[in-house]
């Protein structure tokens, strides 16, 4: 559902940035589908492997700003817990949130896939 229809049901809700997807950066704007995903699954493969520092094409963030972001949302995250009777629902996407669940499960990223 969208905000404005969120709304409508009477549920609180807010966006946080730092659940947002990761920037893979400009450097494939305007590349095919199959040479973006190409250049995501070997920019989060060398993150898998250890190499966090790594950004896709040189640009965007890199594996270690991605987990700041995470350590960021999951601060947040229990804050809005606290406040809302220990209930909280957060959205985003797939390679952040496998980036976010290897953190939390303390597992290497390529078994949090």
């Amino acid at each position: 559902p969208t905000g404005s229809e969120l709304s409508r049901t009477g549920i609180k809700f807010d966006t946080l940035e730092s659940l947002g997807e990761v920037d893979f950066g400009t450097g494939y704007d305007g590349m095919s589908v199959e040479a973006v995903r190409a250049g995501m699954y070997a920019t989060y493969g060398s993150w898998a492997m250890g190499t966090i520092d790594r950004r896709m094409d040189g640009e965007g963030e890199s594996g270690r700003e991605v987990l700041e972001r995470a350590a960021d949302a999951l601060h947040s995250l229990a804050n809005i817990a606290v406040d809302n009777g220990g209930t909280v629902l957060a959205v985003s996407h797939s390679t952040y949130l496998r980036t976010l669940l290897g953190a939390v499960m303390d597992v290497p990223l390529v078994l949090a896939a």
